[in-house]
């Protein structure tokens, strides 16, 4: 059900831009969740929300797609371009480990190379409990 929502807001959004005449382009990064609290059938169905994903969106609109999985330390599974292969996400494996959300957003924010002028947004995929440290601290000068 929560998959079938985050969809149809995702639709809903990309066709009211298309309806306003504006281009349809956005970077969107999955942020995911592949911590020991995670399911391995909560883990399935992200990586089937990431693929539904792709089947409705990036062969139709200008959308780059990139992948954080996170758990002690996140890494880019895949980096921000426009990929057309939903099983891309086949490969990717739940870790386990502490669910550290701060750490995740601040690596997407370091390392997410986003296109100059087009839309960009991070999709958190997590159970919501994070382990580390939520504090967001701003690096030293």
């Amino acid at each position: 059900m929560l998959r079938k929502l985050m969809v149809l807001t995702l639709v809903m959004f990309i066709a009211i831009r298309g309806a306003a005449g504006q281009s349809c382009s956005a970077d969107i990064v999955f942020v995911v969740d592949e911590s020991s609290s995670i399911s391995s059938s909560w883990f399935d169905v992200a990586k089937q929300f990431m693929s539904d994903f792709l089947d409705c969106f990036v062969n139709i609109h200008d959308i780059w797609v990139g992948v954080i999985p996170y758990h002690c330390v996140p890494r880019t599974y895949f980096s921000l371009s426009q990929p057309s292969d939903p099983s891309i996400f086949d490969g990717l494996l739940k870790a386990g480990g502490l669910s550290r959300i701060g750490l995740a957003i601040r690596y997407t924010q370091a390392t997410s190379h986003f296109r100059d002028g087009v839309p960009r947004a991070a999709i958190i995929l997590t159970d919501g409990q994070s382990e580390g440290p939520t504090k967001f601290r701003e690096p030293p000068d």
